[in-house]
């Protein structure tokens, strides 16, 4: 089954819900986030359709 949390940094300083019930560790969704805006940062300065 998917996990349906990942929760922020703040959430795990809070205590909340969705923290403590994530399978992920603090700080992984800053991590994913991080990542993604190099991705999207490489794929647009590489794409060649780019206007």
């Amino acid at each position: 089954m998917p996990d349906k949390y990942m929760a922020d940094a703040g959430s795990y300083d809070r205590i909340t819900y969705e923290a403590m019930n994530s399978r992920y560790a603090r700080d992984a969704a800053e991590t994913v986030t991080g990542r993604f805006d190099v991705l999207l940062r490489e794929l647009y300065t590489t794409d060649p359709q780019r206007p």
